[in-house]
């Protein structure tokens, strides 16, 4: 296996950034700058990995903030623990995007979207990473943080569907659906975590 095909090529790190800006503006033309293929898809995994340090500093946030109302393991094994509910609520969106493509007959369109569902974790990651570093600063405690987060995710909600029916070709209250689904598997497994 060659470093190209693990690590991104020429041009594939600047398309795949315009086109989650563009989707996060709502412009349909971005989704043409993912490319379709499998490797492609992989590859945007990267971006994954970088978008999971803001699950690393909710769970350092979550741990300081509460250990003393109620019994939290260390943060390591929080953070452990948080690391192995995020690859199966993952796991289990990509098998519903794949179910989801596979139903509408778009499987050829699967790779696209699920490496611009990756690239797309680059918008919570820059608009979320101030709200956290504002905890960090003691500006705000972790409970405002989570009320300014609401209308962000609302958004992120919004712009997954709107991505998943533009390069699927499916109907956005279809996606809508699907984005809400997992939008709340994710939260749900984080409360059930936490309790």
């Amino acid at each position: 296996m060659t470093a190209k095909k693990i690590w991104f090529p020429k041009g594939e790190l600047k398309d795949g950034l315009t086109g989650a800006l563009e989707i996060a503006c709502f412009l349909k033309q971005g989704v043409n700058r993912f490319q379709n293929t499998p490797e492609a898809a992989m590859r945007s995994f990267w971006i994954l990995l970088a978008s999971y340090a803001l699950n690393i500093s909710a769970m350092i946030l979550i741990h300081d903030q509460f250990k003393e109302e109620r019994p939290l393991p260390p943060v390591g094994m929080l953070i452990l623990y948080d690391a192995q509910r995020f690859m199966v609520v993952q796991a289990l969106f990509i098998l519903a995007l794949y179910g989801l493509c596979k139903w509408w007959d778009r499987k050829s369109d699967f790779p696209r979207v699920l490496g611009g569902q990756n690239w797309l974790q680059v918008i919570p990651l820059a608009i979320l990473s101030p709200l956290h570093l504002m905890v960090w600063a003691g500006w705000h405690d972790i409970e405002v943080a989570a009320m300014l987060e609401f209308p962000f995710l609302v958004y992120f909600v919004a712009m997954s569907a709107f991505f998943i029916s533009r390069a699927a070709k499916i109907p956005v209250f279809v996606t809508a659906y699907l984005a809400i689904m997992a939008y709340m598997v994710d939260q749900i497994s984080l409360m059930i975590m936490l309790n």
